[in-house]
């Protein structure tokens, strides 16, 4: 069984989005998001189901570039966005 500690490099890594969030969105807010524990994540067993469903990414674009939120079943929301680089 993959720890958490794994998981969460594996997130970091690779996200679960089907776009280029890297360009977006800043690894330090996503992967403390991913550090959380709730009864949607807890440590060595995030339950999410069998088709996921306990995290969801929401995009907004805006003229200087695209605000990335991150929110868990459990109603933690996180904004990930790295407006460093806008």
């Amino acid at each position: 069984m993959k720890s958490i500690k794994n998981t969460i490099e594996d997130l970091v890594k690779n996200p679960p989005v089907g776009i280029n969030m890297a360009a977006e969105a800043d690894p330090r807010k996503y992967k403390e998001f991913f550090e959380h524990e709730c009864d949607y994540h807890r440590k060595d067993n995030p339950v999410t189901g069998a088709s996921g469903g306990a995290i969801t990414y929401q995009f907004a674009p805006t003229t200087l570039g695209t605000v990335v939120k991150i929110k868990c079943e459990c109603g933690l929301e996180t904004d990930i966005t790295d407006y460093r680089s806008w």
